[in-house]
């Protein structure tokens, strides 16, 4: 609802919380210098942000965590 954005979010540009995961991602991927198309597991994965990240800059990534309840905040099947 464009009318009413989340808390923290004054709808310009992206939330504090999710510009720091992306940077993280974004800090993550440069550290692994993998090129676009590898494989990545995300062991522990929670719900899923940084899994959803890296898969945007081009990996195959596939999340796995303990908590099915994490997992399913993801939107994928656990």
């Amino acid at each position: 609802d464009l009318a009413r954005p989340p808390a923290g979010h004054d709808g310009h540009g992206v939330d504090v919380e999710t510009y720091r995961h992306l940077v993280d991602a974004a800090d993550v991927a440069a550290i692994l210098r993998l090129p676009a198309g590898s494989s990545i597991l995300d062991a522990a994965c929670g719900p899923g942000w940084l899994s959803e990240h890296l898969a945007r800059f081009g990996y195959r990534v596939t999340g796995s965590d303990v908590s099915a309840e994490l997992v399913g905040l993801s939107g994928s099947p656990a």
